[in-house]
């Protein structure tokens, strides 16, 4: 009966019955296990703007799966996306705070993918908005250990060198017998002096800045 209700509700236009009967079709409760349906479904929820939807699709595009959905980097940027965006009165409502984090992982999964590694190029580095959602998800608390190592690598591996001159962090603290200095802004770039500041800046860090949260 369940399942008749919300299929007529679906029918009738109404949106969040796509995601219940979704998920249906994913357990097999009320019909018979239908994932082409179930995908379908979420993703028809996830195009009229419900959020769990938007995380669920993430979620299954950022990891290999047995379902027949491809994994895709890009579309789980795309749909995690959706929601870290949304106003946040309404990603606690639907309880997606998990999104900040994952957000962020697939942030870094597409440089390390296509930047080979190097993270720190101006203009072409997501690390410091992954920063920026970790510590959303911190706040939050809805980071996972996982998550808590990799924004500390980040930080750790921001605090190595000039981000424009490359000098390491050593070798200037040892000559002005103190830390290097941060940008003010995201916290992550660390900078020899002002000219490597303003250097890094134009070459492509006012691209990729985001304010420390």
């Amino acid at each position: 009966d369940a399942f008749n209700w919300r299929e007529l509700a679906a029918s009738n236009g109404h949106i969040f019955a796509h995601l219940e009967l979704a998920l249906m079709y994913r357990d097999g409760h009320g019909c018979e296990k239908n994932t082409q349906e179930y995908y379908r479904l979420l993703t028809f929820a996830a195009h009229h703007g419900i959020l769990r939807a938007q995380a669920m699709l993430g979620k299954s595009y950022s990891c290999v799966n047995t379902e027949g959905l491809p994994t895709s980097l890009e579309r789980a940027k795309f749909w995690y996306g959706k929601v870290v965006h949304a106003p946040e009165s309404d990603i606690a409502k639907e309880n997606c705070l998990g999104a900040f984090g994952s957000y962020s992982e697939t942030l870094l999964a597409l440089l390390t993918r296509n930047m080979h590694g190097v993270v720190d190029v101006g203009g072409h580095s997501s690390v410091p908005e992954a920063l920026y959602w970790f510590h959303k998800a911190k706040r939050a608390n809805q980071i996972t250990q996982t998550q808590i190592q990799l924004m500390k690598k980040c930080e750790e591996i921001g605090s190595q060198l000039c981000h424009y001159c490359k000098i390491s962090s050593a070798a200037y603290e040892s000559a002005h017998e103190g830390e290097m200095p941060k940008c003010k802004r995201c916290h992550w770039a660390r900078y020899h002096s002002r000219d490597c500041q303003l250097g890094h800046w134009s070459m492509g860090h006012k691209k990729d800045c985001k304010t420390k949260y």
